[in-house]
């Protein structure tokens, strides 16, 4: 389970141990989000490892998470548990325009790339971009389907009819990746 805001600094060696160390075949989310190029990060590595990205509505994975989601090899969601909406900054005073357009342009494009390499739609950040970033839109079973962020509608709708993903999960405890900063951590 990967819980908390990713950041820049988080130290993805640690989220390998972690994984590796209890033989991990999934990964959950319980993430607001955060910075978007470390979930991509993660997000290329979950796939690299070949894990099993789940997502229930009983935990959060929003905004930058759903990138990281992303990364599953083959990936199951109950309908309403990811969250899309277009990306921000966290400090614009000490930004000149032509610098932030010139960001705004080159993550645009990375997190398109990262999209397609992944094996979904990039017609995602279309929608995504259509949402503030102080709002959030929670994507529906089909929506998932249509723009491959589940790998298999069929099986993602059999999850949406169970009562808990972790039912699924063989009977260890969750992880608590230290990838990722506990929500308030400084």
């Amino acid at each position: 389970m990967v819980t908390g805001d990713f950041a820049y600094e988080d130290d993805l060696s640690a989220f390998v141990a972690v994984v590796r160390a209890h033989r991990a075949v999934a990964v959950a989310f319980n993430s607001p989000g955060g910075n978007v190029s470390k979930a991509m990060e993660l997000g290329r590595l979950i796939r690299s490892e070949g894990f099993v990205t789940i997502q229930s509505r009983g935990s959060e994975c929003a905004s930058a998470c759903a990138l990281a989601f992303l990364g599953g090899l083959q990936r199951f969601a109950q309908p309403g548990s990811i969250g899309v909406h277009r990306s921000s900054f966290s400090d614009t005073r000490s930004m000149s325009v032509d610098d932030a357009v010139s960001h705004i342009q080159r993550l645009t494009a990375d997190i398109m790339a990262y999209i397609s390499e992944m094996g979904a739609d990039p017609a995602l950040l279309q929608l995504a971009l259509q949402y503030a970033s102080g709002d959030m839109r929670y994507l529906s079973l089909s929506e998932m389907a249509q723009f491959r962020v589940t790998t298999d509608s069929s099986s993602s709708a059999d999850l949406a009819e169970r009562p808990a993903v972790a039912e699924q999960l063989p009977a260890t405890p969750p992880l608590a990746s230290p990838l990722c900063r506990r929500a308030g951590a400084s």
